[in-house]
């Protein structure tokens, strides 16, 4: 169930390219261009670790918990030119 929840997101192309391209923040951490993919990536990283450290841990639920846990910035931000809220209540 897990991996068609991935697939339902990965398989829509409008999605992934928004996904690869858009911003994780507007000021802190990642904010630039490909910064949400970069910042899923180093929490995809990190998930073996956690594992490790706590092994009851269910590693494919953690997998997709970081991988889908900023989907929403997609949303949130447009980046065409600058990075900014997408809707005026979200300054």
């Amino acid at each position: 169930y897990l991996a068609a929840l991935l697939d339902s997101f990965f398989s829509d192309g409008a999605w992934l390219a928004a996904f690869t391209t858009a911003p994780a923040a507007k000021v802190n951490h990642h904010a630039y261009i490909g910064g949400l993919l970069e910042h899923t990536a180093n929490l995809v990283r990190a998930v073996p670790v956690l594992v490790q450290n706590y092994p009851q841990a269910d590693r494919d639920l953690l997998l997709t918990g970081v991988i889908l846990h900023d989907v929403g910035k997609i949303e949130e931000y447009t980046w065409d030119r600058f990075i900014v809220p997408s809707r005026a209540d979200l300054t």
